[in-house]
């Protein structure tokens, strides 16, 4: 049947068209980066690797990103959901933390001051708990580094007294100690709202599926036979259909060339972008449905009836419709029907019949 290889093919080509971009504009970006990370991880360890001191925490470390790299694979799954990038990503975090424990006081320093610059990432309680700390372990003020984590001030030469006073950190070991804290908080933050972007991809791609099955089982029902007061004046469903679709797609396109900042998000702008076109043809399916339903019930007044037949016979509706007899019982509408024995089946075509003259 005509009727089913079209819808078939417009679901069909819109599911291998979202899914395609899927694939290739967000999970291959996205495992190329944890793959990426991994490897630099690696490179880095190995070339510490030839130091004598701090071996055992860079075992440990390279223990993590070789699972890491083993969790990720040679390629990006074909039906990605992104389970393998999430794991990944917990144990690089957990190979860093172990990394602090190799690091020079001075490193420490660095990385604490970094912190500094990322405590928007935390709820403004715990951000301001570890300001506080962070800046008391580095021995400054919040005034001194202008209350945006900015890099404090340090005692300038190079004599026994740098690096004291005011400028020093507590302790090597307490410093550290208190990174691999803030670190695991901070993982602990990125890697959960990680996961719930991840959710939402994947219950993405279960409603677009869902809203692709309801679109194709509602075009092959709207069939003459189920319901016959839409056909012949009606649109075509699939064009209701694909123009929803279009409008869908325009209506993001707008937001997206009028927008001034672009998220980014490891893809979770696509969401809406799969989703809006979909919704918009069952929109427009829905819509006409909602409007021939209150015709139906004579809640909207008969000069709305045109909406729905716009390619029928002088706009008439079809018989037996809402409308579909004047008030005087005219089944065709007011000067529609042919004379006795000139019209209807054996007697050609409809023709509106001139009115009497002035």
């Amino acid at each position: 049947m005509p009727e089913v290889l079209g819808w078939t093919m417009a679901v069909f080509l819109y599911g291998v068209l979202a899914g395609t971009a899927r694939q290739l504009l967000i999970a291959r970006p996205t495992w190329e980066l944890a793959k990426g990370e991994v490897r630099g991880l690696i490179s880095l360890i190995l070339e510490k690797m030839d130091d004598t001191t701090g071996k055992g925490p860079l075992r440990r470390a390279m223990e993590f990103l070789k699972e890491a790299d083993n969790a990720l694979g040679g390629r990006p799954l074909l039906l990605w959901h992104g389970e393998r990038e999430l794991a990944a990503w917990r144990l690089v975090h957990m190979a860093e933390r172990e990394l602090v424990a190799a690091w020079e006081g001075e490193e420490v320093r660095a990385r604490l001051v970094r912190g500094l610059a990322q405590l928007d990432d935390f709820p403004e309680g715990r951000a301001k708990v570890w300001r506080e700390r962070i800046e008391k372990a580095l021995g400054i003020s919040g005034e001194r580094c202008g209350g945006k984590g900015g890099l404090p001030e340090s005692p300038q030469g190079g004599g026994p007294g740098a690096g004291e006073g005011v400028g020093a950190p507590q302790g090597d070991r307490e410093a550290m100690f208190l990174l691999r804290e803030f670190l695991a908080e901070l993982y602990q933050i990125r890697d959960s709202r990680y996961a719930q972007l991840l959710t939402l991809h994947n219950k993405a791609i279960f409603l677009l599926g869902m809203a692709l099955l309801l679109a194709w089982g509602l075009g092959l029902l709207w069939t003459e036979r189920v319901w016959p007061w839409w056909w012949p004046h009606g649109p075509d469903p699939l064009l209701l259909y694909l123009a929803g679709l279009g409008g869908g797609i325009l209506s993001r396109l707008t937001r997206l060339v009028r927008t001034q900042q672009l998220p980014t998000d490891y893809g979770g702008y696509w969401v809406p972008l799969f989703l809006a076109p979909a919704l918009g043809g069952l929109a427009a399916m829905g819509g006409a449905l909602v409007l021939r339903a209150l015709l139906e019930a004579q809640a909207l007044g008969r000069n709305l009836e045109p909406l729905l037949y716009p390619f029928g016979e002088a706009g008439a509706p079809p018989r037996g419709g809402p409308g579909g007899a004047d008030a005087g019982g005219d089944p065709c509408g007011p000067g529609l029907c042919p004379p006795a024995g000139a019209g209807g089946p054996a007697g050609g075509p409809l023709r509106r019949q001139p009115g009497p003259a002035p």
